[in-house]
């Protein structure tokens, strides 16, 4: 099985998904409406939190494997 799977951060670096997954997948430019970035309490990269008016601009990554999806975790 696989998964589409929307990312907004480094990951959004085809070479650095890469790296993590250990695999290429196809991806494109995507917006996730209703959320907007916050922070993570105790670190330093953003998450993402319910917002009505908010916007997340990202990539979209299709087909990713579950043992990839697993490795993003």
């Amino acid at each position: 099985m696989s998964h589409n799977c929307f990312t907004y951060g480094s990951l959004m670096c085809e070479d650095i998904m890469a790296a993590v997954t250990g695999a290429h997948y196809t991806h494109e430019q995507a917006t996730l409406g209703g959320y907007r970035r916050g922070p993570v309490l105790g670190q330093t990269y953003p998450g993402v939190i319910p917002d009505a008016q908010g916007r997340v601009e990202g990539v979209l990554y299709r087909g990713v494997s579950e043992d990839a999806c697993d490795l993003l975790d």
